[in-house]
């Protein structure tokens, strides 16, 4: 679900210059180039969701996401602000009406968006749906676990405290490796799986993958869920999200009790 406006130039359009404007900001915006005609900008350390701008087929496109909090929306009125001023523009809506009245998202504009998100993702996680969604730094996975660990029990409760979790997980978590990431074809369905790889040599943070292989055998490495390892968890490794772990490097005894652990669940027999 996004919120797409779209800028039609009247003077020619470059991100050189919009990113030179950016940079006299009194407060710090990152940008990262995806391509040529796509960048991604974002607040760091405020930022829920970050703001997608594309320049193509003429028109430069403004792209919110759903769970985009405040900052997101006040830093999209700020760059449309400033591309308007590059290139004499007009701006239309989904509807392709021309938008007049500034800034694009008033802040009770804001509060109804942010009201509308999270009851939507409220509604389909509290019916036992995983959602995931991608933050500036990493995904954020939202599902039973994060309701009853942060003891969301309605919407409005969910709405608190939605924000900060996206927050936690894109900013505060420690500066860990993402660690080797393979892909294989599921010999049962021929799917093509994403793994990773945990070795207990360096420290990591552990998303969602399909698998999670363990390098604990020396001929046969041992996979499990996400799932699985969720309700084996070290007590060392913290859950931040539905999926999302810190896991710092165990003693020697923790992880050969994990191992232990895996191979009591390993799946690889019924993967490979």
């Amino acid at each position: 679900m996004s919120i797409v406006h779209n800028i039609l130039p009247k003077s020619k359009f470059s991100f050189t210059d919009l990113n030179a404007t950016i940079a006299k900001f009194p407060f710090d915006v990152k940008f990262h180039r995806r391509d040529d005609s796509l960048y991604f900008y974002w607040i760091p350390a405020k930022s829920a969701r970050g703001v997608a701008v594309s320049h193509e087929d003429g028109f430069i496109e403004i792209r919110n996401t759903i769970l985009s909090n405040s900052d997101d929306y006040e830093l999209t009125n700020l760059l449309v602000e400033q591309i308007l001023m590059l290139t004499q523009g007009k701006i239309y809506n989904e509807d392709k009406e021309i938008v007049l009245k500034m800034p694009l998202f008033s802040i009770a504009v804001i509060e109804e968006l942010i009201n509308n998100d999270c009851e939507a993702i409220f509604f389909f996680v509290n019916k036992g749906e995983d959602l995931t969604i991608s933050g500036p730094v990493r995904d954020v996975h939202f599902g039973k676990k994060v309701l009853k660990k942060h003891n969301l029990l309605n919407s409005g409760e969910f709405k608190k405290q939605i924000h900060d979790i996206i927050l936690e997980v894109n900013y505060k978590l420690p500066d860990y490796e993402q660690g080797m990431v393979m892909q294989m074809k599921n010999g049962r369905s021929g799917k093509t799986e994403i793994l990773k790889l945990i070795t207990n040599t360096v420290d990591l943070i552990i998303g969602k993958y399909d698998y999670i292989v363990f390098a604990g055998e020396p001929k046969k490495p041992l996979m499990i869920t996400n799932s699985i390892l969720n309700n084996i968890l070290p007590c060392e490794w913290s859950l931040v999200d539905e999926y999302t772990i810190v896991a710092p490097i165990l003693s020697t005894p923790s992880w050969n009790k994990l191992l232990d652990a895996v191979r009591i669940n390993d799946v690889t027999d019924k993967v490979v």
